[in-house]
């Protein structure tokens, strides 16, 4: 639901900062298919919206969800945010350098209540450590966000369905039940 994802996405990418309007979020393809050594592939992400704005432009905004910790997200993060740079380039006729491409923001949202996500954050994380090289490696960094260790002010900023899940979350991680609220749930599907 737009309401639901323009809500998260303001609250954790943008630190509450920015706020997306959910009317200006469209869906976009979440499968690219590709040849790997030969033979057909594909990638799927979990959550692709294209945000057009007046002020922000155009923004490709996606969401993984996890139930535990994937070592291999960095990577997997890098092929999906690659993908959707990589169609904006093949748009651009070849003469026009003028071109820019708009941004692809994304984040990995933890919803274990059993393990929080320490590590990996980065591709360096995941990479054999060569002190002489490490400068000239790019570090292609994550935001995971662990819903069941959010605070009450970092929930606070949740107002819709997704706020009940979330407080679902700690509190199964913290009593092993789940009380309820008072909050009616929006979207009940």
């Amino acid at each position: 639901y737009n309401d639901e994802f323009a809500e998260v996405f303001s609250a954790f990418a943008f630190d509450g900062k920015i706020q997306l309007d959910a009317k200006k979020l469209e869906e976009a393809p979440t499968e690219y298919e590709h040849l790997e050594a030969g033979e057909p592939d594909e990638l799927r992400r979990d959550v692709v919206k294209i945000y057009k704005d007046v002020h922000l432009g155009i923004i490709v905004v996606g969401i993984e969800n996890q139930m535990m910790v994937d070592f291999t997200m960095p990577v997997r993060m890098m092929g999906y945010d690659w993908v959707r740079y990589h169609n904006q380039i093949e748009a651009i006729p070849k003469k026009n350098r003028d071109m820019r491409i708009y941004p692809v923001v994304s984040i990995v949202l933890n919803f274990s209540y059993k393990e929080k996500w320490e590590w990996p954050h980065a591709l360096k994380d995941l990479l054999m450590p060569v002190p002489e090289i490490e400068k000239f490696i790019q570090n292609y960094k994550l935001r995971v966000i662990n819903l069941a260790w959010l605070n009450r002010k970092q929930r606070s900023q949740l107002t819709g369905d997704f706020r009940i899940l979330v407080d679902a979350l700690c509190e199964m991680r913290k009593t092993g039940t789940i009380k309820g609220g008072p909050q009616r749930i929006k979207h009940v599907k």
